[in-house]
């Protein structure tokens, strides 16, 4: 195995405590991120549970964090401007929100096998322990 991999598979595990509701929102993010070319928070579907308010800023930063997503933007200088778009979400008003882009197809990929394969376990172990 890669060493790329296994710091991935240690990256995938610190997400597992996470509560339900951050874990279906960051595998969202990240079919959204393989599926669109850009996208924003707001692009994620209304009825998914997302935990609180602010939760997908949080986890969009540690997506980024770990390389899966990146912010699109430019650099002048020392200096990175955040693209942004009026948000459609009912309640902001059209505010602004930053714009997101997928940074990387084999962690994306390997983080969702990652996070079904534990969605499977625990069923499991659900279903063993009844």
């Amino acid at each position: 195995m890669p060493a790329d991999a296994t710091f991935l598979d240690a990256q995938t595990t610190q997400w597992l405590w996470k509560t339900e509701a951050m874990q279906r929102m960051a595998i969202a993010l990240v079919e959204l991120a393989l599926s669109h070319d850009e996208f924003a928070a707001d692009d994620l579907p209304p009825t998914l549970d997302h935990g609180g308010s602010g939760i997908a800023g949080s986890i969009m930063s540690k997506l980024a964090d770990n390389g899966i997503i990146t912010r699109v933007g430019v650099n002048v200088g020392t200096d990175f401007f955040q693209k942004l778009r009026p948000s459609k979400a009912e309640g902001r008003k059209g505010s602004n929100i930053g714009v997101w882009k997928l940074a990387d197809r084999v962690k994306a990929a390997s983080f969702l096998r990652a996070k079904h394969s534990h969605r499977e376990l625990a069923q499991a172990e659900l279903l063993t322990t009844q």
